[in-house]
């Protein structure tokens, strides 16, 4: 069985990331734009296995699977819908439209070569001749009519719930990764926490020694300054008593002087006669 892949993405980016990967692992890749041009390209050559989206402009990926099917010379190509899966609708219509497997977007490199690699080793099954049995799906409301094989349902169902669980892991580890990030993020904050009152304590220390050698150095300034004025009036208080000493020592020259007594020289703190 030939390797060639047709995908049916209308995004040219993540159409040519899929190319890249398909062509990198030995696949041989056809690209199509739209469900019309998918179906013009798997009728001029029929591939091993179709990579389509759901939504795209002119025909979607449901309405092309459905021609696909129909068609007796295609009905055995695998298809893979590629989608977000975010509806249990999505499933149903897959089923309705014979859709072999689901992808959900985005996806693991690697989850995307196994699918491949299931799809290309286990071919869809041609259609009976025979009456298919239908099968009546009610969902939302609204009938749905499944005429796909049993195996091909059972593919379809496993894929999704493989897609399912896949997503669940991605959320279970999105979730660990989160209450991981929370504890270190706690743990930030108990220790910036810890330095923020280690700050304010030693804060609070310094502001107290400030406060305490500001009070020493007021009270030192009191104190000289009280020690400045006993000094002013302690000189002060001289000066008054070395004049009255000088006013005693004149009157008593004087006394002397009108006694006929001659006095001793002259005293300098009378500054002479």
């Amino acid at each position: 069985m030939s390797n060639r892949i047709l995908i049916v993405e209308d995004s040219p980016t993540q159409a040519m990331q899929l190319r890249l990967l398909l062509e990198d692992n030995g696949y041989e890749v056809t690209l199509a734009a739209d469900g019309e041009q998918g179906l013009a390209a798997a009728g001029a050559h029929k591939p091993s296995l179709i990579i389509s989206d759901l939504v795209m402009p002119v025909m979607d990926g449901y309405e092309m699977c459905r021609v696909l099917k129909q068609d007796e010379a295609l009905t055995d190509v695998p298809i893979i819908m590629l989608t977000a899966l975010t509806d249990l609708q999505d499933v149903i219509r897959g089923l309705k439209a014979g859709a072999d497997y689901y992808l959900t977007k985005p996806c693991a490199e690697d989850i995307i070569l196994r699918r491949v690699k299931t799809a290309l080793a286990t071919p869809a099954l041609k259609r009976s001749a025979e009456p298919v049995e239908e099968l009546e799906i009610t969902y939302a409301g609204e009938k749905y009519v499944i005429t796909s094989d049993r195996r091909q349902i059972l593919k379809l169902l496993l894929s999704t719930y493989e897609s399912a669980i896949r997503q669940n892991q991605g959320l279970i580890q999105a979730q660990l990764e989160l209450q991981r990030l929370n504890e270190q993020l706690e743990e930030r904050v108990k220790e910036r926490t810890a330095a923020l009152r280690a700050e304010i304590t030693e804060r609070k220390r310094v502001d107290e020694e400030l406060r305490e050698h500001r009070e020493r150095l007021e009270e030192l300034v009191r104190e000289r300054t009280a020690e400045l004025r006993k000094m002013v009036n302690f000189m002060a208080g001289r000066e008054v008593r070395m004049a009255d000493l000088k006013d005693v020592i004149r009157k008593l020259r004087a006394q002397l002087e009108e006694e006929g007594l001659t006095p001793v020289a002259d005293d300098p703190l009378l500054g002479g006669k």
